[in-house]
């Protein structure tokens, strides 16, 4: 992350919760399996789970670097950077945003 700038030393990943389900108002996830692993453990959430780049305007999955080599997360960080900053744009231009639950 140093490589993009970005000082993520006090990040700590933690596990998702019903809790953590329960108080967002949206979930995005990287890739079409993760959202249907999420839909199925938090049935009642479905309508608010959504892939990130469905949810940004481009489709597609991001590559889940884990246990992959260090280009691999090098590669991921760059297509998750390039989708927040889609995703930015559209909000900034009040685009509507369709794609939580489908």
């Amino acid at each position: 992350m140093q490589r993009l700038g970005l000082d993520i030393a006090s990040h700590c990943s933690r596990r998702l919760t019903r809790d953590l389900v329960d108080r967002a108002d949206l979930v995005l996830t990287m890739s079409s399996v993760h959202r249907r692993r999420i839909a199925g453990s938090f049935p009642e959430a479905r309508s608010k789970v959504a892939v990130l780049g469905d949810y940004a305007g481009i489709e597609g999955d991001v590559e889940d670097p884990f246990g992959g080599t260090l280009e691999a997360y090098y590669r991921c960080a760059e297509q998750l950077s390039r989708l927040v900053e889609a995703l930015y744009d559209r909000l900034s231009r009040g685009d509507e945003i369709q794609g939580a639950g489908t």
